[in-house]
């Protein structure tokens, strides 16, 4: 299935619980919907996917990029809007730093995965034995940001 329809599928069940309590409220027909979701939006009417993204809180990005704004969403970018410079600058610095700190677990796991050691219960022991290793470093990498940015701000 797309990305679009398993995104709206997620959050109809996330935000209306069943796809028969969407239809009541959206005035969209059950039918419509079940036709749509079972073989994918791509077929269905422009406005009709317009009318269930609007309602959903869903902002089409590009042809197969979803963004859902949220109100955790709306929340997190009303306080970004109102950090001066050195919060801006402390906020990019945290980003940093845990994009790296994701990226090199997922690079370790992948290695991991490559060794054929994450099948099953071993998956978890392998991703817990990464990210005690990797906290390590964190503590380190996040000490060094916090000590840069404490001098820059000076």
């Amino acid at each position: 299935m797309d990305n679009i329809t398993e995104t709206i599928k997620h959050e109809i069940k996330t935000q209306y619980q069943s796809l028969r309590r969407f239809a009541e409220e959206s005035g969209i027909p059950y039918s419509t919907l079940t036709n749509c979701l079972s073989k994918g939006i791509n077929g269905t009417a422009y406005n009709t996917v317009a009318k269930i993204c609007n309602l959903l809180s869903i902002k089409q990005d590009c042809d197969e990029k979803l963004v859902v704004y949220d109100d955790k969403f709306h929340d997190l970018y009303q306080k970004l809007t109102v950090l001066d410079d050195k919060g801006v600058h402390t906020i990019e610095t945290i980003l940093e730093v845990e994009n790296e700190r994701c990226q090199k677990e997922r690079d370790q796991i992948k290695q991991f995965e490559g060794l054929g050691y994450s099948e099953g219960e071993n998956e978890d022991k392998i991703r817990r034995m990464v990210r005690m290793i990797l906290e390590e470093e964190l503590h380190e990498t996040i000490a060094s940001a916090a000590a840069a940015t404490t001098s820059s701000a000076e």
